[in-house]
């Protein structure tokens, strides 16, 4: 081992509800750290919330084993309805993690308690919009903005292979199901018509239309809409590509907008709530988007902002040094705490004496709780 240089092993706290919008911010954040540490890193995902064995977020469980097995921890934001749905957080667990963190893209709705311990052991938090910058400072947290990473996505996704571009399509509609909004039940109910509607103007006025499910629930509104075809998206990179082959999109759901505005695809943005405005205001196109809920007629409000792309060229050209902004404070961000990470690694010589016993009680903790044996097995 004399002369050769460890690899990092970072693990990468993010949601991951199983919707291709949660991979787009995860995929940049990859790209940056790669672009840091150079090929001398391996990032692992865990889901901030809801994993098996209690892997997930930062417990007792999660902060012992990357004490033990890593280097750094990631803890990456996105865009849930409440943050409690997606991360595990305790406090007291979190003050014994003993490795390096990185918060990033961190909405708004945690505690001042929850803010200053994340910030005791990651330094400065990076937000995802003002309203989460606000709250930030008002506990007293070192935080800047950071914006949401899916915006710099263009950069990170890889070309598709050759031969198997999608086929292009005129209007692009990314749908998001009713039951995943925060809209009150009566306005949920009025959209499946809504979006027939929206479908047949669009195709009426711009050609071919097809739509983009990211979850099951959204094929299940996708195929009420039974005259126009859908393409449902696992892959982030697949997902990528069809936003990139639509000539127009029209999206339900924000992380789509922040792809779109930062490859210049013309645009329009249906907003089901706060976090979807306070993603778009992050990077300079407060007001762009349709409020749902206080509108009474979606397909009058999309012709007009269709009859005001222009303006949205305008307002991006605008926008644009302050995206330089958000990178160069997401860049810092990750060469901080790859410093950290470096410090760190400096005074445990790439841990050479692990705690097997550890592992191995580790390891069978994990067999007693997936095969607990049953009350009828014989001694």
């Amino acid at each position: 081992m004399t002369g050769r240089r460890p690899i990092s092993t970072v693990f990468c706290l993010r949601p991951m509800r199983g919707q291709t919008d949660d991979d787009a911010g995860f995929l940049v954040l990859k790209h940056a750290l790669r672009e840091v540490f150079g090929p001398l890193v391996s990032v692992t995902s865990l889901p901030a919330a809801g994993g098996a064995l209690n892997r997930a977020g930062l417990n007792s469980r999660t902060v012992y084993e990357f004490g033990l097995f890593g280097h750094g921890v990631v803890l990456l934001g996105g865009a849930p309805l409440d943050h409690r749905e997606w991360l595990q957080l305790d406090v007291d667990a979190l003050a014994e993690l003993e490795v390096p963190l990185l918060v990033c893209g961190l909405p708004r709705g945690f505690t001042p308690a929850e803010l200053q311990a994340l910030a005791a052991r990651g330094g400065t938090l990076l937000a995802r919009d003002h309203d989460a910058l606000g709250e930030m400072q008002a506990a007293g947290a070192p935080a800047a903005l950071g914006g949401p990473p899916a915006l710099f996505l263009d950069r990170a996704a890889r070309p598709p292979p050759p031969g198997h571009a999608p086929a292009p399509a005129d209007v692009l509609i990314v749908v998001r199901a009713p039951a995943d909004t925060p809209l009150p039940g009566e306005r949920r109910r009025r959209l499946p018509g809504e979006l027939r509607d929206l479908v047949r103007a669009l195709a009426a006025s711009h050609g071919e239309v097809r739509l983009l499910c990211q979850s099951e629930a959204d094929r299940h509104l996708a195929a009420a809409v039974s005259d126009v075809d859908y393409v449902a998206c696992e892959e982030v990179d697949d997902w990528t590509d069809q936003l990139g082959a639509a000539s127009l999109v029209v999206t339900f759901r924000a992380e789509a907008a922040l792809v779109c505005a930062g490859r210049d695809t013309p645009f329009v943005h249906l907003a089901a709530g706060p976090h979807d405005h306070a993603a778009l205001e992050a990077v300079g196109l407060a007001g762009w988007p349709i409020d749902i809920e206080s509108t009474p007629d979606l397909v009058p409000a999309v012709t007009d902002r269709l009859d005001r792309l222009q303006t949205l060229s305008d307002r991006r050209l605008t926008a644009m040094p302050g995206w330089a902004a958000l990178d160069r404070a997401l860049m810092q961000a990750v060469r901080d705490f790859a410093d950290r990470v470096g410090a760190a690694r400096a005074g445990d010589v790439h841990r050479p004496t692990v705690d097997a016993q550890a592992v191995r009680s580790l390891l069978a903790a994990e067999a007693t709780a997936v095969h607990a044996p049953s009350e009828d097995d014989p001694d």
